[in-house]
């Protein structure tokens, strides 16, 4: 935690999103994890401007109030601080002995305080005449779309610096944006939802069993555990040909690769009935740009009964995707209590597997007479006891990432499901199709661990 001085003034407020209300709940559960930060890294050589640099962090600042904000004792209350650059920005020199990772790395996995802490913050850290930017902020202001945005201005800015250019940024007033999510989450709204998501959900449980090591499962919800992640990506090449196979078969890359990902789940697990969480950006239109955290967390819910094929499980998520999307604004912890009240569930039962698209630090900035390098950053620790994140940012290839927790899994049986990914998608934009059932994605070890040992 970076300690402000106390004679910062609170200047007015600032309206508060429902689904920035529900981050403030996961972070009061759970204060001292850093699953919810959001980090980007980039190493620096050549002629950096230093002070260019600053400038332009300087300047999206001021041009968007949501990174100003710090939330009251009880998260009702949200403030617009009148912090100046030098509690945003930290320039760290290291000595030799020093080890830049490891500073890195003390960095990301800090926790934020919400009522305490500066929500964004950036770092240049200087080691042996390179410089590296690390930038965290927390989720509760900051969505992958912010991520990227504030990047792409900082390198906007930067540039018009050095070649003495004048620039302006698309301004939006966040005030107007609640306003404007108000009107779109009526009663009304609440209610038509609330019957959907009963509809949809049926009496299939939220959380899937996964294949745990000596089947252990987690007991408590609220304790922290370290977790681990492997990154791999689709080249140029098998780019190319998954959007080929995407534009087949009428879909997004995020459907074939959800699809891939509830194929290989279901291989792993046998369960012909799941659910994968995954975000939505509920930013409301006329504000698609606008930096903040509008992000809900809504669910594929796969089935065996309805999809027996891959290009069928293709077509059952596509038109899933349609029929829920008028319903995607109703809050995930709205769709828990319902659930709870339906079922008794207790807080175990949630959702532990993600998917996401998010910015895993692929789109370079690119900073006049520099060469910029960007980092791979990861917490300490995970929203989900597995998920699957894909980075599509970068036009030429699709880098991923499979995050998971350490106590729960063995590496191997992490290692093997990588690979069955990697062959269903092989199988997938070769064969154009294939059966869910009888496809071959297991090696004989690990078909003997999951269908006779677990």
């Amino acid at each position: 935690m970076l300690d402000v001085e106390s004679d910062k003034i609170k200047t007015r407020l600032l309206p508060i999103s429902v689904y920035q209300k529900q981050f403030f709940l996961e972070w009061t559960l759970a204060p001292q994890e850093t699953k919810y930060n959001v980090t980007l890294g980039y190493k620096i050589t050549g002629n950096l401007k230093k002070s260019f640099l600053k400038k332009a962090c300087e300047f999206v600042i001021k041009e968007n109030d949501i990174l100003h904000a710090r939330y009251s004792k009880c998260g009702e209350i949200c403030y617009y601080m009148n912090y100046s650059i030098d509690d945003f920005y930290h320039e760290i020199t290291l000595d030799k002995s020093e080890d830049v990772d490891q500073k890195i790395n003390s960095i990301i996995n800090q926790p934020f305080d919400l009522t305490q802490d500066v929500l964004v913050q950036g770092f240049l850290i200087i080691s042996q005449q390179n410089y590296y930017l690390v930038i965290k902020a927390h989720h509760i202001i900051a969505d992958a779309l912010t991520a990227a945005k504030f990047c792409q201005h900082i390198e906007k800015y930067y540039n018009a610096l050095f070649n003495n250019h004048f620039v302006t940024l698309d301004k939006y007033s966040f005030d107007e944006l609640i306003e404007s999510e108000k009107i779109l989450l009526s009663k009304q709204y609440y209610k038509k939802s609330k019957y959907f998501w009963r509809q949809f959900i049926e009496n299939i449980t939220l959380k899937l069993k996964l294949p745990y090591k000596n089947n252990l499962v987690r007991s408590n919800r609220l304790e922290k555990y370290k977790s681990n992640s492997v990154d791999f990506e689709i080249n140029q090449a098998d780019t190319f040909r998954l959007k080929n196979y995407a534009r087949e078969n009428k879909a997004t890359n995020f459907i074939i690769l959800s699809s891939l990902f509830a194929s290989c789940l279901y291989r792993y697990t046998n369960q012909n009935f799941f659910f994968i969480s995954y975000p939505v950006d509920m930013r409301p239109k006329g504000f698609k740009k606008a930096m903040g955290s509008f992000v809900n967390n809504i669910f594929l819910k796969f089935d065996l009964e309805k999809c027996d094929s891959f290009k069928n499980l293709v077509a059952f998520f596509i038109n899933q995707r349609k029929e829920i999307r008028p319903y995607q604004g109703y809050p995930l912890i709205n769709i828990i209590q319902d659930q709870r009240e339906i079922n008794q569930a207790n807080i175990n039962n949630l959702f532990n597997v993600g998917f996401a698209q998010a910015n895993l630090n692929t789109a370079r900035i690119q900073l006049l007479d520099a060469e910029v390098t960007a980092l791979s950053l990861s917490n300490s620790d995970a929203i989900y006891e597995m998920s699957l994140l894909y980075d599509e940012y970068s036009s030429n290839h699709i880098k991923l990432k499979i995050t998971y927790q350490e106590h729960l899994f063995e590496k191997q049986l992490i290692d093997n499901f990588i690979s069955s990914f990697k062959c269903l998608f092989e199988t997938a934009v070769e064969k154009k199709n294939f059966n869910l059932k009888s496809v071959n994605i297991l090696s004989q070890d690990i078909y003997k661990k999951i269908v006779y040992d677990w």
